[in-house]
């Protein structure tokens, strides 16, 4: 049987890596009897990482399946806790978000009617788990109908709401719209999980979900991918398509739009630029279409869009192997892509290769060209899975690594939690010196002040989001900000370029 552990890697660098590596500080190494594998990864305001996925056991909570699975870690990677929810049958955690007072919110599926799920409508519903900081349920709910309904992908509103994208094959129950076999399913819900709205989006053939992510005018941008060619889907270029749909906050449709060869495209990832535009990333067996060139069997598939989903460009990323991209976060305007390389083909993108698949990260600056890459693993298989990148320059990997069982039998394979943390090796002297321009208090519960009067003054979420400026001030009010972690950017009165990190209570 194969063993797979949660592997996690915390990287800090700044936009000039490629000249200067970053410095391992520390890394870690976590294993278990049975199979986990990370899916989502978070820091909290206060500094710790929540890390979800699924585990098996046969032994742990509810009976030999997967159980929804939860380890909090200090900024340090030293665990806090641990935690497993779930029934009998398969139950799996896809994402997670901080609540506006420091609980936990997590969205995946299940398909147990035991244990900790109090209820199933039929096959799998989408199951959200609310915890304490302790990690003990607050509440739990199902959603959807008599068929197969997940939730991939969760965010946060800043009135304390919650928006959730799935997949659905149901039109009973929560839902009334099924467009045909397999649809995007958006809905929405108050803090004790009370549905605000739902609704559906699709064709009439699959329609597979798999991220969304909050936009800076206040709505949503829908990711996956999609057979269809009808209703909401506006066109096919033949199998698999990437499809990307706009929706304001209260699901209407702003535009649809969708991206592709004559093979199989598959969208993963998606994120928004300062400046907003929308990054998506995936991976494609298509050399037509959208799609301009493949390097080998399949490659990392990176989309820029503008805020209206036009095309700016597209580019492959690769060897003349099998390459697959998972995640892609946005750091200004450049964006970090995370995913996985046949690890003994070394070409065209590739610079280096350890193993039989190894993690690979790059950098791309807005116009698509590669700043640098970093590949890690072992000799056998190894792969990233999120990169999520947060103020002051962090970001943090979660995936897996594959390597021999410590007792030795050729067969039994383990994949192991590792955590990592990355250090930037540079500041420039300037930005050193703007340090001595200070923010007080922090943390802030309404007025931030200055030891100077500041302009251009930017305020941005741990999601790399602006979501206040102000044109110049000794100090600014913030009692409306939600509790959290927050960047200000600004301008000195001799026009030098200044950040610090707040907390927000």
């Amino acid at each position: 049987m194969k063993h797979i552990y949660f592997l996690i890697i915390l990287f800090a660098f700044s936009d000039l890596f490629a000249q200067i590596q970053p410095e391992i500080l520390w890394e870690k190494k976590i294993g278990g009897a049975h199979e986990e594998k990370a899916n989502d990864i978070i820091q909290l305001a206060d500094g710790n990482i929540i890390v979800v996925g699924f585990k098996l056991s046969d032994t742990d909570v509810y009976g030999y399946s997967s159980d929804f699975y939860i380890v909090k870690l200090n900024e340090l990677g030293e665990q806090i806790w641990e935690k497993s929810f779930g029934g009998s049958m398969w139950d799996e955690v896809k994402s997670v978000v901080e609540t506006l007072d420091g609980d936990i919110l997590m969205a995946g599926f299940s398909y147990s009617n035991n244990g900790n799920v109090l209820n199933n409508y039929g096959n799998s519903d989408a199951w959200i788990v609310r915890l304490n900081g302790n990690g003990d349920i607050v509440w739990s709910k199902n959603y959807g109908g008599s068929s197969i309904d997940t939730a991939q992908s969760i965010v946060s509103n800043l009135d304390g709401t919650y928006t959730i994208l799935g997949t659905s094959f149901s039109s009973d129950i929560d839902l009334d719209n099924n467009k045909g076999l397999m649809d995007y399913w958006v809905f929405s819900i108050d803090e004790m999980g009370e549905i605000l709205w739902s609704k559906t989006y699709g064709g009439s053939q699959e329609d597979f979900a798999t991220q969304l992510i909050k936009t800076q005018d206040n709505g949503y941008l829908l990711g996956g991918y999609s057979h269809s060619i009808d209703h909401d889907v506006p066109n096919n270029w033949g199998e698999k398509d990437f499809w990307v749909v706009k929706i304001t906050n209260t699901g209407e449709i702003q535009w649809s739009k969708n991206f592709g060869g004559s093979e199989w495209d598959e969208l993963y990832g998606l994120c928004e630029t300062e400046s907003g535009n929308f990054g998506l990333s995936g991976y494609t067996y298509s050399s037509d279409g959208d799609v301009s060139e493949l390097y080998g069997d399949v490659d990392i598939w990176v989309v820029k869009l503008d805020a209206a989903g036009n095309m700016l460009w597209e580019r492959n990323y690769g060897s003349s192997g099998t390459d697959e991209g998972y995640s892609i976060s946005a750091i200004g305007e450049n964006f970090l892509v995370a995913g996985m390389t046949v690890g003994d083909v070394i070409d065209y993108d590739i610079t280096e290769g350890i193993g039989g698949g190894d993690m690979w990260f790059f950098k791309l600056d807005a116009n698509g060209d590669l700043i640098c890459q970093k590949v890690l693993g072992d000799i056998y298989y190894d792969r990233a899975n999120v990169i999520q990148s947060f103020i002051d320059d962090k970001f943090l990997v979660a995936g897996h690594f594959e390597h021999e069982n410590p007792t030795g039998q050729p067969e039994d394979i383990n994949f192991d939690f590792w955590v990592i943390y990355f250090a930037d090796a540079e500041m420039s002297t300037e930005e050193l010196n703007q340090k001595s321009i200070s923010i007080y208090p922090n943390p802030v519960k309404n007025n931030l002040f200055f030891s100077e009067e500041l302009r251009d003054i930017e305020i941005y979420n741990s999601l790399g989001q602006k979501i206040r400026n102000f044109e110049k001030g000794t100090h600014i009010n913030l009692s409306s900000l939600p509790k959290g972690t927050y960047l200000l950017k600004a301008k000195s009165s001799s026009q030098k370029s200044i950040q610090h990190t707040f907390i927000k209570h």
